[in-house]
């Protein structure tokens, strides 16, 4: 303003004051109330999918605990296992909803600065090998690690404050944290994983899940099996045992065309590439008998098919694990 301007009328003046001490006051009320409720509210939006930002709160009071299994993944691996299964094993299950093999390579590389498992475990299907909207890098690195190292979930809530989300998120996360009864639970048990209390009766079952089509060729990223070689040789030069698993898919959702892309092509290389990397590839379709009411949907498991799969991995593990006993990295 010239130095010869008037100033504004002197009721202005006062209310540009009362504005502005308006605005400090419900800033800091706003910082208050995040401060005071930090654990209660949604994660802060480290990446956008609710499921990773609530994830990455829970391990950030459990990266400093042993861990032998590493699960990593999508929701094939955060619902198709049940924790209590490896309780004789220190066993974390980091995964979360939505993640393609190059998401969940980019964060085991981050993972793998701060634990050191003797396996890392990911149970798959063919939808983690599709094309995503998202890069390999989901989220800002920097911020993450800092909050894994110093806990500073109030600091990490600064970093994406944004009332329009937590006003938005709330009731839902809310709900979602509260039992397992939905698909969209974030009840994680005692090892990170959500076995969905979902049976053939008691739920309501929603036709776009239960008949989505799982194998689709033509939606399939070949960044993700690029991803998948750079995750297995991220363990082998680690020491660590790779573990990939394939539970079995309902017979009546594959069409004649899903059976031969799965048997002629993606599973052969995926056995493959394991193979060359010094991994372990166990496809238990056909192999594990499941019948239709340990399902949720077309591929993830309730909390009965949870256990069946466990049961069967935690047994072809148990033979591995007393070798490895030794070759911590």
């Amino acid at each position: 303003m010239p130095a010869d301007s008037p100033l504004p009328p002197l009721p202005f003046r006062r209310y540009l004051r009362w504005l502005l001490g308006t605005l400090v006051v419900l800033g800091g009320l706003l910082l208050g109330m995040v401060y005071r409720y930090q654990e209660a509210l949604p994660p802060p939006p480290f990446t956008g999918s609710i499921s990773f930002d609530e994830k990455a709160v829970w391990l950030s009071k459990r990266l400093q605990e042993p861990c032998d299994i590493l699960a990593v993944g999508s929701s094939m691996t955060v619902n198709n296992l049940d924790s209590e299964v490896f309780a004789s094993h220190h066993f974390l299950n980091a995964s979360s909803w939505g993640m393609k093999i190059q998401q969940t390579d980019y964060f085991l590389e981050h993972l793998l600065a701060i634990l050191s498992p003797k396996v890392v475990l990911v149970v798959t299907a063919p939808i983690d090998f599709e094309r995503d909207y998202r890069g390999r890098a989901i989220y800002d690195a920097e911020k993450l690690q800092r909050f894994f190292r110093t806990g500073d979930l109030f600091r990490s809530h600064l970093d994406y404050l944004s009332a329009k989300y937590l006003l938005e998120s709330i009731g839902p996360v809310h709900r979602d944290r509260c039992g397992r009864g939905t698909y969209y639970s974030l009840d994680f048990d005692e090892g990170g994983s959500v076995p969905l209390d979902l049976m053939d009766e008691g739920f309501e079952r929603l036709d776009d899940r239960w008949f989505k089509p799982i194998a689709q060729e033509e939606a399939v990223d070949e960044a993700n099996y690029e991803a998948l070689t750079t995750l297995a040789t991220r363990c082998r030069e680690r020491g660590i045992l790779f573990a990939l698993i394939q539970p079995p898919i309902r017979e009546d959702i594959l069409t004649e065309k899903d059976r031969l892309f799965l048997t002629e092509k993606h599973w052969p290389r995926l056995a493959s590439l394991c193979a060359r990397e010094e991994a372990l590839f166990q496809n238990y379709h056909g192999e594990l008998a499941l019948i239709e009411t340990d399902f949720a949907d077309s591929t993830h498991l309730n909390r009965q098919g949870a256990g069946k799969l466990s049961r069967a991995i935690g047994s072809l593990l148990e033979s591995r694990l007393a070798p490895l006993a030794g070759k911590q990295p």
